[in-house]
């Protein structure tokens, strides 16, 4: 029997040797890499024999110090087993070397696998080690703790402008014949886990700017991108690297909370001497430059600063093909090339993302690169924090209204957000009990719910306390690695808060708390009682902060009180004259969890008129948005009340609201809370298009004055990121507007679409008119698309966009579109970002999982990719999370499509596909039980019932049961 997870902590063991250094020689040819590694380690041990971990190489030769040894490679197990000559005593130093090859490929983005090429240029071969790449590369200890300093001569193609590894150059690039050249890097002031490896030989264009500190060192500043790539879009990624670089170093750390004021003065000092430094006039600015560094010097000498980074070059690379959007690899940070620069093809949320994730892969040097978790089971540890710093940042640039209400509509969604995803059948804690993958923890929970356990802690411990804590933390176990308890146990150490208990109750749990309220209010005591309870645990209770807020019919906050909950039940009591008119909980999402309190209607429209708190008032909106669409499934009435249509629009009218907040506000989902009927996705979409014709009809001279007005907004005094987020929320008033006129279906409304489409200045504007074309039944719908096809086909930024659109697009022929472009010649397969046209097509369930024409094409996409991209596959396979709730109708033959799925695929070569499916399956106890009883009517399916029976786990760690349990 098989287990449920191929790896279990106790999988990682302490190593047998401790690495020190590594000297690498890299030989690169167009089709392979002849690679000589030195590896310079202490016994920790005894050892007698060691395993190395080696993926998929040609192993040549092996030597113990300077002697060969005899090797034995298990390359179905990727381990590489030598043979002392003699023993090695505990604490002796010693050499491992191995003279091996190892082969890049188009399709297995890990290791060394090649990327876009430009015309008449030697292959371009780039490395991914996250998270076992390295092992594709060279025999090693490819382990977390394993962190050592390199040495790295790489010898290739003259041709390539650019051969490239972690570190400084040591021995500068020169020919060595035969159209040859060989260059050698040392990486030695951070000794570096393996997975943050990097190498690349490859043919680009660099951009160069210079980063100088407040105190006055320098470092500089390197883009890579495609030949070709516009000069004017570098300039301004520099730019937005540049400044997130600057606040790193201004507003995080021990300190970052003392004289905020002064550092803010700082940062706008520094950006006013880069003004000045791109000049052209250097010499005639050079006094007044002198001037400003003087009075940066001395402010910055009066505090105390964050992060300072300690290489010579900090590097962003272009790579196009990837599962990752970023890979923070020491000085030499990737980056998918749609989204490393602001392409003029480029959508708004793709520009969001991009600040962000420059943000995010530099603070990785301090929080993933310097202190490293212990192994990938802390990949949390390393990601966490880090998004929270760049949460943080994000708040800075864009609003922290704005900025805190994106992040929450990603979590709270009731149809795919984080909540939703951390109660489905292939969920699994922030502490993983097992994987198949290390990729698998990429995943919501990581990068949501972390982040969010966080900012809980944060809460708690006061936000001076907790930087100081983290600064702590980071300082205890700088240069080495820490597990989840040390992390745990150095926080509390700092603020003198005991998190233990919490942490437990959030790391090794999956879900969520709910907190159920009931409002007591004491006339003769003028005493307001609040009583939680909250459900959702299984082991321990949840530990959180919780707080409430009064306001009066006037809009006044009354009254706030926060509590750290600790057990099942609590009571927040307030001295209270009169009953409130509402009460706001939590502000900006205080807890990851969810509120039940019996809300009244008037209270939630004075909560949308009146709450200080955007995220609160989004929440407001939602309520009595769900209100109304649950009555309408219900059939207890057929429209959108009027109340909730006049509110909705005067939103979206409130010109002071949606220069703040853009139209996040607004975007309410299509969906419900309700545990089965939030998948009648074909019902609920009736509903969504139902009321944006509702509105659109009611306001229609409105909306196209609105639509209007946006289109000729202009923010010119700006500077260049606040100005495009200031033209961002703009842009979304605008075709927030054009998408409710659309559902007229007016000839009218067509024209305006087709002409924005035609006459778009922005990207974004493009798209938006594009996707609302898909959807239309506009007859000359197919010839726009193939010519704009062709179009697009020579921007990847533009195709990526175009395929993403297909694969959303919710029109009755959006089957025959996908499969009319995966025929494409222009289509690859091989190209992750291609995968995002299925990704959409997969959670548009209504299309994908409820139709037998989608589930058809779905099923034969699912075993296409299986052998492509495992990642991109496992991505689509998290749609079928919630089979279990899925209407009757719809179980069996979802069901029966994975069990035919499964049984064509092989276990050894796609594990982390395979046993997501069986996840999947053990997840949805019901729906199988429906596949069942309905195979007992079909005896051409007694095959896969039989299958189905027999359909067992063994947990991760522990040996097999005598007796194999089927599937409840």
């Amino acid at each position: 029997m098989q287990k449920e997870f191929k790896y279990c902590p106790s999988d990682f063991a302490s190593l047998p040797a401790k690495p020190i250094h590594m000297d690498l020689h890299f030989d690169i040819y167009n089709e392979y890499a002849n690679v000589s590694s030195t590896m310079h380690a202490k016994a920790l041990r005894e050892l007698k024999e060691v395993s190395l971990d080696a993926r998929d190489l040609q192993i040549l030769s092996t030597k113990i110090g300077s002697k060969e040894c005899n090797f034995k490679y298990d390359k179905q197990n990727a381990k590489l087993t030598l043979f002392f000559p003699k023993k090695i005593k505990k604490g002796e130093n010693f050499t491992i070397s191995s003279n091996s090859i190892c082969r890049p490929t188009k399709n297995i983005l890990e290791g060394l696998y090649y990327d876009r090429t430009p015309n008449n240029a030697p292959p371009t071969q780039i490395t991914q080690c996250q998270q076992w790449g390295f092992q594709r590369l060279v025999p090693c200890f490819d382990d977390m703790c394993a962190k050592c300093t390199y040495t790295t001569k790489i010898s290739a193609d003259s041709r390539y402008t650019h051969i490239i590894s972690n570190g400084d150059v040591s021995s500068q690039r020169k020919n060595i014949g035969n159209k040859r050249c060989t260059i050698t890097y040392e990486n030695k002031k951070t000794p570096m886990a393996p997975y943050l490896f990097f190498l690349c030989a490859g043919t680009y264009d660099s951009h160069t700017r210079e980063f100088e500190y407040p105190g006055g060192s320098k470092f500089s500043l390197e883009l890579l991108l495609f030949p070709g790539s516009d000069t004017k879009a570098a300039e301004q990624s520099l730019e937005i690297l540049h400044n997130a670089i600057l606040w790193i170093h201004i507003f995080t750390g021990k300190h970052c909370y003392e004289n905020i004021e002064k550092r803010r003065k700082l940062y706008e000092l520094c950006l006013q001497r880069e003004k000045i430094k791109s000049k052209k006039n250097k010499i005639k600015e050079n006094t007044k430059l002198a001037n400003l560094r003087k009075q940066i010097s001395a402010l910055a000498s009066s505090l105390k600063l964050g992060y300072k980074y300690t290489g010579t070059i900090y590097r962003e690379i272009g790579m196009q093909n990837s599962n990752f959007g970023g890979m923070e690899n020491v000085g030499n940070t990737t980056i998918t090339a749609n989204r490393i620069m602001p392409h003029p093809n480029m959508p708004d949320g793709a520009f969001e993302y991009m600040i962000a994730v420059k943000a995010h892969e530099f603070y990785h040097n301090i929080n993933g690169s310097e202190v490293t978790g212990r192994s990938p089971f802390e990949l949390w540890l390393n990601e966490a924090a880090t998004v929270f710093i760049e949460d943080k940042y994000m708040q800075f640039c864009a609003g922290a209204q704005y900025s805190r209400l994106s992040q929450v509509m990603r979590i709270i969604s009731p149809d795919g957000g984080t909540l939703d995803f951390d109660t489905g059948a292939i969920t699994m804690p922030i502490l993983a009990k097992g994987f198949n993958s290390p990729d698998e923890l990429i995943s919501d929970v990581t990068y949501s719910k972390g982040p969010e356990f966080i900012r809980m802690v944060e809460s708690i411990a006061g936000k001076e306390k907790f930087a100081k804590a983290l600064a702590y933390y980071h300082k205890k176990y700088s240069h080495s690695n820490a597990s989840t308890k040390e992390w745990v146990d150095a926080i509390s150490e700092s603020t003198k808060i005991n998190f233990s208990k919490m942490a437990d109750s959030w790391l090794t749990q999956t879900g969520y708390p709910t907190v159920h309220v009931k409002k007591q209010f004491n006339a003769k005591k003028k005493l307001l009682i609040l009583s939680l309870r909250q459900t959702g645990f299984k082991k321990m209770c949840w530990q959180f902060p919780f707080s409430a807020s009064l306001y009066d019919a006037k809009g006044n906050k009354i009254a706030i009180k926060q509590i750290w909950v600790k057990a099942k039940t609590a009571k927040i009591s307030f001295p209270c004259k009169f009953p409130p008119a509402f009460i706001s909980f939590c502000p900006s999402f205080l807890f990851y969890g969810k509120i039940n309190y019996p809300y009244a209607e008037s209270g939630l429209y004075s909560q949308l008129k009146f709450d200080a708190d955007a995220t609160s008032r989004y929440m407001a909106l939602e309520k009595l948005a769900q209100k109304e669409r649950m009555q309408i499934l219900q059939k207890k009435k057929k429209h959108f009340s009027k109340k909730f249509m006049q509110a909705y629009f005067s939103l979206l009218a409130d010109e002071k609201l949606t220069f703040q907040m853009g139209t996040e506000h607004l975007a309410i989902s299509s969906s419900v809370e309700h545990k089965y009927l939030k998948h009648r996705y074909h019902a609920l979409h009736i509903i969504r298009e139902n009321f944006r014709n509702q509105i659109a009809k009611a306001n229609k001279e409105k909306l196209l004055q609105i639509y209007f007005s946006h289109k000729q907004k202009k923010f010119p005094s700006l500077p260049f990121v606040q100005k495009t987020l200031a033209q961002i929320k703009a842009r979304s008033v605008k075709n927030a507007s054009l998408s409710l006129l659309s559902s007229l279906g007016e000839p009218k409304m067509h024209k305006l679409i087709l002409s924005q489409f035609k006459e778009a200045k922005s990207a974004t504007d493009k798209y938006a008119a594009l996707s609302l074309i898909l959807d239309s039944k506009l007859p000359s719908k197919m010839k726009i698309i193939k010519q704009y096809e062709k179009e697009c086909a020579k921007d990847p930024v533009q195709y990526e966009v175009f395929l993403s659109l297909l694969g959303g697009n919710d029109s009755p022929d959006a089957i025959k579109l996908m499969k009319w472009a995966q025929n494409s010649p222009n289509f690859d397969i091989s190209q992750s970002n291609e995968h995002r046209m299925f990704m959409r097509f997969a959670h548009n369930k209504r299309l994908s999982m409820q139709t037998s024409v989608g589930r058809a094409f779905l099923k034969k996409i699912i075993l296409r990719l299986a052998n492509i991209n495992e990642y991109s596959c496992v991505h689509i396979l998290s749609a079928f999370s919630k089979i279990n709730d899925f209407p009757r109708e719809f179980q069996p033959p979802l069901v029966k499509m994975l069990f035919e799925i499964l049984k064509k695929l092989d276990s050894k070569k796609v594990p982390f596909v395979y046993n997501t499916i069986r996840r999947t399956l053990k997840g949805a106890p019901k729906a199988v039980k429906e596949y069942e009883k309905k195979a007992r009517q079909n005896k051409k399916t007694r095959i896969l019932t039989c299958h189905a029976k027999n359909f067992s786990f063994q947990p991760a760690g522990k040996k097999s049961p005598s007796k194999p349990k089927s599937v409840p």
